[in-house]
């Protein structure tokens, strides 16, 4: 094939150009492709930092509901403790107030101690306001 010597240069210049245009391309399609890897790379970070502060806040929330759960079993404790107190103090009151009747100090009086009411003789009646005033007088 003959060819003139502009066709010659223009042949030459051609796959120059074409070279230079690929590695424009090649570059291009290089810079873009780290771009990509970046975003990717910056996407999978966030992606960590945001599972971590959600698992950070659902640990404190968990923590938070322990606490409650621990406070609740303590004042059902103290719930049960204070109901056995008043049960227990009101048998002792009502005790207490058995043993305090007047009914049962005389029937114990009467039956234990041996004691009768006394008669009318055996009354003995005495006037503090007639003592004060001899006193005062003497």
């Amino acid at each position: 094939m003959l060819a003139s010597k502009s066709e010659l240069n223009n042949y030459e210049i051609e796959p120059l150009y074409e070279k230079k245009e690929k590695e424009k391309k090649l570059i291009k399609r290089n810079r873009e492709i780290e771009r990509l890897k970046r975003q990717k790379m910056f996407f999978k970070l966030s992606c960590i930092f945001v599972a971590t502060i959600l698992t950070m806040t659902s640990l404190i929330i968990l923590r938070g509901y322990s606490n409650i759960s621990n406070s609740r079993m303590n004042i059902t404790k103290l719930e049960r403790r204070k109901d056995q107190l008043e049960q227990t103090k009101n048998s002792i009151v009502s005790e207490l107030a058995e043993e305090k009747s007047s009914i049962k100090v005389s029937q114990e009086a009467t039956y234990k101690l041996s004691m009768d009411y006394p008669n009318k003789d055996q009354v003995v009646y005495l006037s503090i306001g007639d003592s004060q005033e001899k006193l005062k007088d003497n």
